[in-house]
């Protein structure tokens, strides 16, 4: 969809539905795309080891340079205990080392939910951090490895590269 130009509107003129359409409704989506479907995308996620992971959903949009995403990741396999773990973003971020969103992290295996936020590890990837890990990330703050059941949530809102 391409902007159009409105016309200068005259008393009595009659505004037809054509008219509607294309200078009113498709010239607010070219400006506010926010009714757009959101798109799918299949986020990596990385902890060293046998990691896998079933994406339960993921979907995001993009607005000019604004991304906003959604994502529920549940793991299948196993990662390695007291390594970071990351999840890829659907486009790549502008900057980083900065916040930008929010994450809950399950671990099935201690029935322990950690809500934290997500943090820009690189361009296209986040790290979870919170108040359970200091300085550092999830995975090596606490010293823990992903395993089966284990579940992954979170919202995303930064700015694109």
């Amino acid at each position: 969809m391409a902007w159009t130009a409105p016309s200068t509107w005259v008393a009595g003129a009659v505004l037809t539905a054509a008219e509607l359409n294309e200078q009113v409704r498709d010239n607010m989506d070219v400006l506010a795309p926010f009714s757009a479907a959101w798109a799918s995308w299949t986020p990596t996620l990385t902890q060293p080891g046998a990691i896998a992971k079933t994406v339960n959903y993921a979907k995001y949009m993009q607005v000019g340079k604004l991304v906003i995403a959604n994502f529920y990741v549940s793991v299948t396999g196993t990662g390695t205990l007291a390594n970071a773990v990351s999840l890829g973003v659907p486009t790549t971020a502008a900057s980083t080392l900065v916040v930008v969103g929010t994450c809950q992290i399950f671990d099935a295996s201690a029935s322990t939910s950690y809500a934290g936020n997500c943090l820009a590890l690189s361009t296209t990837t986040v790290a979870f951090v919170g108040d359970w890990a200091g300085a550092n990330v999830y995975g090596t703050q606490p010293s823990i490895a992903l395993g089966a059941g284990d579940l992954i949530k979170g919202t995303l809102m930064y700015e694109a590269a």
